[in-house]
């Protein structure tokens, strides 16, 4: 509920900024979630 208006913010800006080129406008580029679980590091089993 809470992301859904902030991707539409972001897909706005980006149709805004579509005309520069190579799309590297700040605030186009996308960076991850900060408050997203990191994902686990996938260990061999036996080291448990």
């Amino acid at each position: 509920m809470h992301l859904q208006p902030r991707r539409h913010i972001l897909r706005n800006r980006i149709k805004k900024t579509t005309n520069l080129p190579q799309h590297t406008h700040p605030h186009t580029i996308r960076r991850p979630h900060k408050h997203r679980r990191p994902i686990p590091i996938p260990r061999p089993l036996h080291q448990r």
